[in-house]
């Protein structure tokens, strides 16, 4: 009887595991996400200048053409260098 349970038991967990996948379409309020989400923002407790606070929230940006720049000037002393 105890090895009946236990294959029992192992049958059954084995069958919950297994998922069905959702075909029913959601309604209601809450059935869409809405689009206009609020993004929350890390605010840090910090005083800058208005220097320091224009390079804090720009220096994605300023990285992005710092690293561009590095690599226009790679590639023109390439240039430069084949042609010399």
């Amino acid at each position: 009887m105890f090895v009946v349970k236990v294959l029992y038991n192992m049958v059954m967990a084995s069958k919950s595991s297994k998922t069905k996948k959702r075909t029913k379409k959601y309604t209601g309020v809450n059935a869409k996400r809405p689009t206009n989400t609020v993004r929350v923002r890390r605010v840090d407790a910090v005083v800058r200048s208005n220097w320091h606070q224009w390079l804090y929230e720009r220096r994605r940006l300023i990285r992005n053409i710092a690293i561009l720049i590095v690599v226009l000037i790679v590639v023109f002393a390439g240039f430069a260098a084949l042609f010399r």
